[in-house]
């Protein structure tokens, strides 16, 4: 193993394995009388955003990125803190994209470590992934964004 893919590696097992507490959640946007309902609970931040980002762009992301209605969110917990991701921004292509480029875990893990580094700027995401030439540019543009940010040790 290289040395870049090992620190890949050590770099992703961290993130992992933080302990934190989480809880996804969804909500159906068509029936506004529906009450949300709780998915599934895990731990670790990355867990935690890469089921997240799994459930948006598999159900809540359409084939041709525009959203549907539903929508996931996650609860981190010690401390509070939501995430959520959400489409309406005007770039059904980049989300379009994304949606058939994470059909591979390891891209989805990649794509979960490039959003803690980009601040939750899934625009920022569907901005990258229109401007991409295709998936093996589109992976290396994630990693070289992920890997500026140095996880805790």
């Amino acid at each position: 193993m290289s040395d870049p893919d090992r620190r890949w590696a050590e770099w992703r097992a961290r993130m992992a394995d933080d302990g934190r507490a989480w809880t996804l959640w969804y909500s159906d946007t068509f029936d506004r009388e529906s009450a949300p309902s709780e998915e599934v609970r895990g731990t670790g931040t990355l867990r935690a955003r890469v089921e997240l980002w799994r459930r948006t762009l598999g159900e809540a992301v359409q084939e041709n990125g525009n959203p549907s209605f539903s929508r996931f969110w996650v609860w981190l917990e010690a401390p509070r803190e939501p995430l959520s991701m959400h489409f309406e921004d005007g770039r059904p292509l980049g989300a379009a994209v994304l949606r058939s480029w994470c059909s591979d875990p390891e891209r989805l893990d990649l794509l979960a470590l490039a959003d803690v580094a980009m601040q939750d700027s899934d625009g920022g995401l569907c901005g990258l992934a229109e401007a991409a030439q295709g998936d093996t540019d589109l992976e290396r543009r994630l990693r070289e964004i992920a890997m500026r940010r140095e996880p805790a040790r």
